[in-house]
């Protein structure tokens, strides 16, 4: 067994508001067993109560200290990188939250601000990306929380953060730093909130393009559970994780084994 394991929520363990098979009681095992856990997802827009509160209707108990968003990794590493930063946010109640809890000045004049910190924004603005444009065009650091180019939703994929970034990387020709999934930021601040060296750790999660090349990169092990994103055809010619489960359930016989 290992000491601790990082949890992706949307197709590992919920699909929209429903719980998926096994989850609630693969948690409860994890616990009985000792293992330390972190819920980590690359959605910008909720905040951290927002998510302890959905896993708490769902019967699954997490306090706020267990759950890491790529808008909380995103305003802890600006936190940390920059004395006195000024922040001009694309995002909504998750980033604005972050920032706001690590006293990170925010602004929307881009002749303030040094920092451009793009997080998922549905109500975004051709004025706003105009703003963050000039702000990038005037050397201002460009920090995205998320590549994620499109969402799931029962409408279909629809335009996701990255597809934001994407317009402001085309409009001024400059790179931005990404925080979330599959990058390393986010999986460094998991591994030193979990307090679990790689090897020792597994993240569990259904997207092989965000989750598993998370843990690849990270040196730590890695489960796909086929209730979500990729299937099984999909990896058929690519790096194999160390687990391939149709469940929660499966996964956790293996894991016994």
């Amino acid at each position: 067994m290992v000491e601790g394991v990082i949890l992706d929520l949307d197709g590992t363990i919920y699909r929209g508001d429903t719980m998926l098979h096994f989850a609630d009681r693969f948690v409860q095992l994890l616990r009985e067993k000792g293992i330390k856990i972190l819920f980590l997802t690359n959605n910008s827009q909720r905040t951290v109560e927002y998510y302890r509160r959905k896993l708490n209707k769902m019967g699954i108990k997490a306090n706020p200290r267990e759950i890491l968003t790529s808008a909380k990794a995103t305003a802890t590493y600006i936190k940390r990188h920059y004395k006195d930063p000024v922040v001009f946010p694309i995002g909504e109640d998750g980033l604005l939250s972050e920032l706001i809890k690590n006293n990170i000045e925010i602004t929307y004049d881009p002749t303030i601000a040094s920092i451009l910190a793009v997080g998922y924004d549905t109500n975004i603005t051709y004025e706003k990306m105009k703003k963050a444009a000039i702000l990038l065009l005037n050397g201002g650091i460009f920090i995205g929380c998320n590549p994620d180019k499109t969402l799931p939703t029962e409408e279909g994929n629809i335009p996701g953060n990255g597809a934001q970034i994407a317009y402001l990387k085309e409009a001024t020709g400059r790179e931005p730093y990404i925080i979330g999934k599959p990058h390393m930021p986010i999986m460094g601040e998991a591994l030193r909130i979990l307090n679990t060296s790689p090897h020792k750790t597994l993240i569990v999660g259904d997207r092989y393009e965000t989750d598993i090349l998370s843990g690849f990169r990270a040196g730590i092990k890695t489960a796909l559970v086929l209730t979500g994103a990729t299937k099984r055809g999909d990896i058929e010619h690519k790096r194999k994780p160390d687990y391939v489960a149709e469940n929660l359930e499966e996964l956790w016989k293996m894991l016994s084994e």
